[in-house]
């Protein structure tokens, strides 16, 4: 009865305020989703022929040679995206990360886990470890965006989860309109390894939003090495240039 009960209370509501993609407001087959059939088309999947298998760009040059690659530090395996930062992509970032608009996480896992990276870059990892937000940045929004995502990444990959691994300990400026340069030198040592028992001698994968030089993920794949993980890759939702 309870149930049948919550379908009626359920089909009521969507009659009265029927579910709309949060992107364009049009309608969505199903009131779980947050994003209509147009708008999933339209989120382009990074990677495929004729992309570097590290980094997943395309290579340039007549000798195949990956630019991207070069600004990425030693200690990173792999580091893929799912999605190109285009068409609605920017839109959903932005609403998961200061709209608050959480379940946005289960969508954008979901993309990733179902991308043909994830099989290269989850398949091998032991566990996921979030890009962490410095403390008094994560008080005032009250939750990392990143956390939410590799959360629901591990419920879906069936992956170890360690959000306390990583620490940031530094409050750095944001990189949105630094140079590759600058922002390398912004997130230097902003990195530590809080609990090296739990990366010590295995396979990390760091999960976070977006991603445009890798200078973060290089930041935070070098301190873990330090501290003895095995092996890091990183992959973040988006990838933007």
């Amino acid at each position: 009865m309870p149930g049948a009960l919550k379908a009626a209370a359920e089909a009521l509501t969507d009659f009265f305020y029927p579910p709309a993609c949060v992107c364009c407001s049009g309608s969505v087959e199903h009131r779980e989703e947050l994003l209509c059939r147009s708008c999933l088309e339209k989120v382009a999947p990074l990677g495929g022929p004729g992309h570097c298998p590290r980094c997943g760009m395309p290579v340039q040059g007549t000798e195949g040679a990956c630019t991207f690659c070069k600004g990425l530090g030693s200690g990173l395996e792999t580091a893929l995206s799912a999605a190109w930062f285009l068409g609605p992509v920017p839109d959903l970032v932005h609403l998961l990360k200061y709209q608050g608009m959480h379940r946005l996480a289960l969508t954008m896992a979901r993309l990733m886990a179902r991308h043909p990276a994830a099989d290269s870059v989850i398949g091998p990892a032991e566990i996921l470890v979030p890009v962490p937000l410095y403390f008094w940045r994560e008080l005032r929004r009250g939750y990392n965006q990143s956390e939410r995502i590799a959360a629901a990444l591990a419920g879906a990959c069936g992956k170890r989860l360690e959000t306390g691994a990583l620490a940031r300990v530094r409050n750095t400026r944001t990189q949105t309109r630094l140079s590759a340069v600058q922002r390398r030198s912004n997130v230097a040592g902003a990195f530590r390894v809080a609990r090296p028992q739990a990366v010590q001698g295995r396979s990390v994968c760091l999960i976070d939003d977006v991603m445009t030089t890798g200078a973060t993920a290089s930041a935070c794949a070098a301190v873990l090495k330090e501290n003895g993980a095995g092996s890091v890759a990183a992959y973040t939702f988006a990838r933007a240039q």
